[in-house]
């Protein structure tokens, strides 16, 4: 959303409204919401909606001050629930985000977090509007606080968590990854040991209450040791900012161990002024200013690379040799220039490694395939079978054949295409049909493998890098930096996903004439599938190749 086009209109509406309503601290917390706050945060973070969002915005804002100026009962819950959807849309927004780049790198997950929580913030106020209060266990007030915390602490503090582990890492502040792993698992945390601490009440309230202090303290600890090292006006603002949530979260503290102990050191009504609108107006708005002006962006453009336009159904194998225009073709591609980075030098390559990608047809293949458990072996085949893709047999030992074909750009939509059918060389079954291309992003070149599927398509990010003694390894594991396109995705219709699958090619020269590669298959760091390939090199008319120089000349 555009900064001036979105929160000069916000600001000029939250005025207009509020010399017309003249409402009170509660009802004007969630109309700055509406107009400024939500707006801003979706800026400071960096999450991009299409051009027509903002429209919606401003409709679905204006929606929700409306529902505030009616009595509450049915019309306000129907203009209440316009600002609801809006919410929502920003939640799926947030859970596309985490879907399409995984759990990885941190602190956009907990942006991520942020976002969903919105939503909440918008179904409890639907809740408000609908005046259900009589229905739940809860007074109207606490209602009304409760709409207004997921508006504004249980969004504003995990996205700002996030600019902080983005400025941490753009900074390259050495140091200690884990505690902010910790204070971000804390921070996102926060609002459900708030939700869980009001629905218990004493003495747990207390107890978990103070639980997230303690992380709401480091946190502004943290933002002003950050500030420091920002501009004049973000250090002046985000210092403030730090120091008034720390006043606002010992009156938390104060009330809930009052209510513990059975005496009232600060009351609900005391709560509303001082710890609910400084945490608002002073503390949102401040903060949100001096992010504003450095604003980190996230460390990498995620899912930004082309997948295949290749779908399948049933056989998909016999049905991409009939449907596709083929061409028969001897490697996965022409050659290893394309994949020649800084941190990548095929030439390190054993010479017999070089040549099984782009003479793949002169390889056998034996395979021993070793299932960590059985009865995932029993769970994958119940479908692969039916699609003839991805079909691993049981453990044990196998040959397998291989045809190579190329096929058209336009078919495909990637850069030089080549289909690799591999099946049981007994039998004939499909085992798997991939389609290789490769794609570069920030000085790395990746193998981009797609593997046709009924409704989709299952895409292999696959990050070439030397091994020892020429070895090769492709990887979809992420670096350190987590910046990379690496991973196993799922396309289904304009939509990718990241799974939590990971793959590993390990390919050696073990003698002269023979390969071998290891194909490990794991959830996270859980491995539940190991193939080790045998793959001999075929003679041809009684001469022995021994690598690419062989090849070369033919």
């Amino acid at each position: 959303m555009n900064k001036w086009s979105t929160l000069l209109p916000g600001a000029f509406s939250l005025l207009f409204w509020s010399i017309i309503v003249q409402p009170d601290l509660i009802e004007a917390a969630l109309a700055a919401a509406f107009f400024l706050v939500v707006p801003a945060v979706l800026y400071v973070s960096a999450v991009s909606l299409p051009g027509r969002t903002r429209l919606c915005w401003f409709g679905a804002a204006w929606s929700g001050a409306l529902s505030m100026m009616m009595e509450t009962g049915i019309t306000a819950m129907v203009f209440s629930v316009v600002w609801f959807l809006f919410t929502a849309y920003i939640a799926w927004k947030g859970l596309s985000r985490l879907m399409t780049r995984g759990t990885a790198p941190l602190e956009e997950t907990v942006v991520d977090a942020g976002l969903v929580y919105v939503a909440v913030g918008g179904a409890w106020f639907v809740l408000s509007r609908a005046g259900t209060a009589p229905l739940l266990p809860y007074t109207e007030v606490i209602v009304d606080l409760t709409a207004v915390h997921f508006h504004y602490a249980a969004c504003l503090l995990p996205v700002l968590t996030g600019l902080l582990g983005r400025r941490r890492y753009y900074r390259e502040v050495s140091g200690r990854p884990l505690l902010y792993r910790i204070l971000a698992a804390g921070i996102t945390a926060g609002p459900v040991l708030t939700a869980v601490a009001v629905d218990q009440g004493p003495p747990l309230e207390a107890v978990l209450v103070g639980i997230y202090v303690v992380f709401l303290y480091w946190f502004a600890g943290w933002s002003i040791k950050e500030a420091f090292s920002m501009p004049l006006f973000s250090k002046i603002t985000i210092t403030i900012s730090s120091f008034i949530l720390i006043g606002t979260m010992t009156l938390s503290i104060l009330y809930s161990t009052g209510r513990a102990a059975g005496y009232q050191v600060i009351g609900i009504a005391g709560m509303i002024p001082w710890h609910g609108a400084w945490n608002a107006f002073a503390f949102s708005i401040l903060a949100l200013i001096g992010w504003a002006l450095v604003s980190p962006g996230p460390r990498a453009a995620y899912h930004s690379f082309p997948v295949s336009r290749l779908r399948g159904k049933e056989n998909i194998a016999e049905r991409i040799e009939q449907n596709q225009r083929l061409h028969a073709t001897d490697g996965l591609f022409a050659s290893w220039d394309t994949y020649k980075k800084k941190d990548f030098d095929p030439e390190m390559l054993s010479p017999l490694v070089s040549a099984f990608y782009t003479h793949t047809d002169r390889f056998r293949m034996k395979a021993d395939v070793q299932w960590r458990f059985s009865l995932l072996y029993h769970a994958s085949s119940y479908f692969s079978k039916k699609m003839k893709q991805i079909n691993v047999p049981p453990t044990g030992k196998g040959d397998m054949d291989g045809k190579m074909y190329s096929v058209g750009e336009q078919q495909d939509g990637r850069p030089d295409p080549r289909v690799w059918l591999r099946s049981h060389a007994g039998t004939g079954s499909p085992v798997f049909t991939a389609v290789y291309s490769h794609h570069t992003k920030e000085d790395v070149t990746y193998l981009n493998v797609g593997l046709p599927l009924p409704v989709g398509v299952m895409t292999g990010i696959l990050r070439p890098d030397n091994g020892k003694d020429g070895a090769l390894v492709l990887t979809s594991r992420k670096r350190s930096d987590v910046c990379g396109d690496e991973g196993i995705y799922v396309t289904v219709g304009r939509w990718t996903w990241k799974t939590p699958l990971q793959e590993t090619f390990n390919m050696k020269q073990t003698k002269e004439d023979i390969l071998e590669a290891e194909h490990t298959m794991a959830i996270g760091r859980f491995r539940f599938l190991r193939i080790t390939y045998c793959l001999p090199l075929m003679t041809s008319q009684g001469s022995r190749h021994d690598g690419a120089g062989r090849f070369a000349g033919e």
